[in-house]
């Protein structure tokens, strides 16, 4: 019996078949990496459309380019469309246009580099190019030690925030369970990544557990929305890339550790190692100041400097974003002096109060060019400053807030939401220590002490608050001597002493 044979018009046209699906979607990447490709792009477009306004020309929290004079266009749409191209050439065109198109957006707008949107990015890189995938994975396990650590090592993690986050989520006592909270995070985030080092297909378990118990919470608590897709990505994509790894196992560790590999089978393993070191220390650049907190993987711990802008008409703004773009703002050196540039008029002042050990607060006034000039403290709260008329409002300290509420002292506001002007102690909670607080607190005007043991080397504490205006200081053991240490404070015109009250500290020492 004759065999039968091929035809070879038969053979060409299976041959051109399998080349014309080779050259779109699927075809180019394989149908495992493709289904991960599109949770990464379903990932980004929810992003994008729960946080619109922020890819759009606003008139709300204007756009901040990182270079002046950018004419501003809209990147919505322009995102969405390259995202589709994604889908359809993954690796000839669609994802270097996307990632253009992305860095476009970021570079007409500062406001735009959110940690969500980036790591979404470099999912899909790693879905695209195998040589990624390592890559990844040690990036990863950056973040979460790192976002463990700053937790760790950070004040405001452990009182404000966690706090929080705590009271959003309805417990009765948050104050007392914000602690075992803030403590449970940073352990399980810091684990996380001690895990992904040592068996990083173990870890892909516990990353798909701690990311959709992260999601369920956000859902839960109804608060930053916009990181959903990017926790719901995470728990999918970082599983699979961890489950995937390539593990080196330690014999001499009778197997328990099994490192990942610092890179593709084709990549030299000294850059691979050296990409994993870099990867590893520089969000330690963002205590110094030369990384930007979304690429340290800063994630609520608190830490980041903040602003506020001091008006003519004697109001306050501070800038936090959410409402206007539905994500915080970037708070960051750069983003808030460029604002303070494109919003505030001449001779309006910013402060910008840092808490980063290594880095100091700093003091602007806006020029007649609208450029920021660096000014002292004394000319920021002074109303009288040369080009300005106004007394700049400093930014008060959470830190020192949260500590002054926990030992008992009574604080007010003009209003929910401008700086405290006021303090009263209890005598029966006072301690020396709280007066250092106070100096947190730059724009008190009226401080009582009324009862309190207060000595007279403790009023040092107090003479850098610029507008204070009137302290209480009667049943106290303070004497004439402690008094002086009050005279030069240039506002002080209400004192009260020994049950009378006092225009200036001279017209005490005068009387007696």
């Amino acid at each position: 019996m004759a065999k039968r044979q091929t035809t070879p018009s038969t053979s060409v046209a299976a041959t051109r078949s399998e080349q014309r699906f080779s050259m779109w979607a699927a075809g180019q990447i394989g149908y495992e990496n493709y289904l991960f490709l599109v949770v990464c792009i379903l990932a980004q477009l929810a992003t994008v459309l729960i946080t619109w306004p922020l890819w759009e020309v606003r008139q709300s929290l204007v756009n901040i380019p990182w270079v002046a004079g950018l004419p501003q266009i809209p990147f919505g749409f322009l995102i969405i469309v390259s995202l589709v191209g994604v889908l359809a050439s993954p690796r000839r065109f669609g994802l270097a246009t996307h990632l253009v198109v992305l860095a476009a957006a970021m570079l007409w707008d500062q406001t735009r580099c959110q940690p969500q949107v980036l790591w979404i990015a470099v999912f899909t890189i790693a879905c695209v190019f195998e040589r990624a995938k390592q890559f990844c994975v040690w990036a990863l396990v950056a973040l979460w030690l790192w976002a463990g650590i700053h937790k760790a090592i950070s004040v405001e993690w452990y009182q404000g925030n966690s706090l929080q986050l705590v009271y959003q989520a309805g417990f009765s006592e948050p104050s007392k369970w914000c602690y075992w909270f803030a403590h449970a995070v940073t352990i399980s985030e810091i684990a996380q990544g001690i895990f992904a080092i040592a068996r990083p297909r173990l870890a892909a378990w516990t990353c798909l557990l701690l990311h959709i118990g992260i999601a369920g919470f956000m859902l839960f608590i109804q608060w930053n929305l916009s990181v959903l897709p990017w926790n719901v990505c995470t728990a999918i994509v970082g599983t699979w890339l961890m489950l995937n790894a390539t593990a080196v196992e330690n014999r001499s560790c009778k197997g328990l550790l099994a490192i990942p590999d610092p890179a593709h089978p084709e990549t030299p393993r000294w850059f691979g190692w050296s990409v994993v070191v870099v990867l590893l220390l520089l969000p330690a650049g963002f205590y110094t100041g030369h990384v930007r907190h979304c690429f340290a993987h800063v994630l609520y711990s608190g830490g980041l400097p903040q602003a506020s802008i001091s008006k003519k008409d004697g109001s306050v703004e501070q800038l936090m974003g959410w409402d206007a773009v539905r994500v915080p703002f970037p708070h960051e050196p750069k983003a808030f002096l460029d604002y303070f540039c494109l919003t505030a008029a001449p001779g309006e002042k910013m402060h910008l109060h840092e808490v980063r050990p290594w880095l100091s607060s700093r003091y602007y006034q806006l020029d007649h060019r609208r450029r920021p000039q660096e000014i002292s403290r004394a000319d920021f709260y002074s109303n009288d400053a040369p080009g300005s008329s106004i007394a700049g409002i400093g930014f008060d300290d959470r830190t020192a807030t949260f500590d002054l509420v926990a030992s008992g002292a009574a604080m007010k506001r003009r209003t929910a939401d401008s700086m405290i002007f006021a303090i009263e102690f209890r005598p029966d909670y006072f301690s020396s220590e709280m007066l250092n607080l106070v100096t947190g607190l730059p724009n008190i005007e009226e401080i009582q002490l009324l009862g309190c043991d207060v000595r007279d080397d403790d009023l040092k504490k107090i003479v850098t608050l610029e507008k204070l205006e009137g302290i209480g200081l009667s049943e106290t053991p303070i004497t004439l001597e402690g008094l002086q240490h009050l005279s030069a404070m240039k506002r002080l015109k209400l004192i009260e002493y020994k049950g009378e009250i006092y225009d200036s500290i001279d017209e005490i020492i005068g009387s007696k």
